[in-house]
């Protein structure tokens, strides 16, 4: 199987899931064309203003941008350098990347202004009435957003093996994963590592909630966005990876599921539900999936345009 038909499968899985909470929003709006209903869980936003939700993705900015580059330095590891060709599609991508990125930060000062753009970047809102922390909105995805990364690892390993065989690959790509990981660390110390993604209900409840959004669309979306704008034929996607690459791949997807399953049971240990802003399940989870609309688009850009074109020197011909 080539890149295309694995960037067609993940792009479908991302795709359905989007579709389906599109179907979920309808019921709990109860209308077909939920765009002016009311649906977020904040009991204030409807579906238009959830999609555009800018504050929001204005804060999560900084993890997307880190998440890209984990995803971009994966996906460079597993799939041959790419030909000149797809230099304009980097180019389209860092494009999508910077009108993102500008439409998130201008309309984050139009509704809130300055002030809201520097508190936003300083990750200090969460939800409705929590009060503004240094860092807490980071902390409020400590763990699900460590548990993408690696998972990000082990899916693109799997699928393309990591240089098994004589293949052609970005140089730099290990560099990039590991800037991605040193990146994501050095923030957490600097917003400060608390017990509370551990231990505390909401923080539990919305990490859950954040690493299975994010896995089964952002994630598959971004890989598939990357592999689009690799070789389009004649280029095997390889098996599972062997030696080093294969105990890599399982140890990074091993701590990933184990993440996932510690939040799993601190949701239920916790009964994390009651605390949310809403006691309807459907609200919680539905609307969730285009509040991240942004993200989608930010993640995919973003990894695509570093896939392409943020690799410095020549490519390296790589044996097993």
């Amino acid at each position: 199987m080539g890149p295309v038909p694995v960037a067609t499968a993940l792009a479908g899985v991302g795709i359905g899931v989007v579709a389906v909470a599109w179907v979920g929003v309808c019921v709990v709006a109860g209308n077909a064309w939920p765009w002016a209903s009311v649906v977020h869980e904040d009991g204030r936003r409807t579906l238009l203003e959830t999609v555009f939700y800018v504050e929001h993705a204005l804060r999560e900015l900084p993890l997307d941008l880190i998440l890209s580059a984990a995803i971009a330095g994966a996906v460079r590891g597993a799939v041959p350098t790419v030909g000149p060709e797809a230099s304009s599609r980097g180019r389209i991508a860092t494009v999508v990347l910077l009108l993102a990125v500008a439409v998130i930060v201008a309309g984050t000062v139009r509704v809130a202004g300055v002030t809201g753009v520097l508190s936003n970047l300083a990750q200090m809102p969460t939800r409705v009435g929590a009060p503004l922390v240094v860092g807490a909105h980071w902390r409020y995805h400590l763990l699900s957003r460590l548990a993408l990364m690696l998972l990000a690892y082990a899916v693109v390993a799997f699928l393309g093996s990591t240089l098994a065989g004589r293949r052609r690959v970005r140089a730099g790509w290990r560099s990039l994963y590991a800037a991605s990981l040193v990146a994501f660390a050095g923030a957490s110390f600097a917003f400060g590592v608390s017990a509370e993604p551990f231990s505390d209900p909401v923080y539990l409840g919305h990490q859950a909630r954040e690493l299975m959004t994010h896995t089964l669309v952002t994630v598959p979306v971004a890989i598939a966005v990357c592999l689009g704008c690799g070789p389009r034929g004649g280029v095997a996607v390889r098996p599972p990876p062997r030696g080093a690459a294969r105990r890599c791949a399982w140890i990074a997807g091993g701590v990933a599921v184990a993440l996932g399953a510690y939040l799993a049971i601190g949701v239920l240990v916790t009964d994390a539900a009651s605390a949310g802003q809403s006691a309807a399940l459907g609200v919680l989870i539905f609307p969730h999936v285009f509040e991240h609309v942004l993200t989608y688009v930010v993640v995919a850009a973003g990894a695509a345009a570093m896939y392409v074109l943020g690799a410095p020197g020549r490519p390296t011909t790589c044996g097993a």
